[in-house]
């Protein structure tokens, strides 16, 4: 009787063995599915380009709804008996690349708007996530060494008792 006991214990602990590692795996797995930092180690130039592309779109978006852009209208020839000069077309010109000038540097600042936000993201989620969800399966780990112990436990005291 105490034999088997003993085997029954041995057996119980090789499970909890195998489950501590399948647990382990688990965990390794899921870190390595969601850790940023291991996808950009792989492809590096797919995720720069995605996040440059991103904040490019962005940029667009936000540039166009943020900002009203200035139209300015011109009235040619006013003042000088309808007659258009040089002077006038320069200056027509000058004010058409001032406008399309503000319009470029609002998707530059987009696109840069967009590489610093997905660096952020990338930061925190090396710093403050991946380090909560080891937290995390620890605790679970911690927590299934307690319920086998408990478990454990009240089997042997059922056995003795059963003696």
């Amino acid at each position: 009787m105490a034999e088997t006991i003993v085997e029954q214990a041995k057996d119980e602990r090789t499970q909890a063995l195998e489950a501590r590692e399948r647990l382990k795996a688990g965990v390794d797995e899921l870190v390595q599915l969601t850790s940023l930092h291991v996808k950009v180690q792989a492809q590096p130039l797919k995720y720069m380009g995605g996040s440059a592309g991103g904040g490019f779109l962005l940029g667009l978006l936000l540039g166009r709804r943020g900002r009203k852009v200035k139209k300015v209208y011109i009235e040619r020839g006013t003042g000088r008996g309808g007659k258009v000069t040089k002077a006038d077309l320069k200056s027509e010109a000058k004010l058409v690349q001032v406008q399309q000038g503000k319009q470029n540097r609002t998707n530059i600042t987009g696109a840069i708007t967009g590489i610093l936000v997905t660096t952020l993201l990338k930061i925190v989620q090396e710093r403050f996530l991946a380090p909560q969800l080891e937290n995390y399966a620890d605790k679970l780990l911690d927590r299934t060494k307690t319920e086998r112990a408990k478990a454990e436990k009240a089997k042997s005291r059922e056995s003795e008792q059963r003696s």
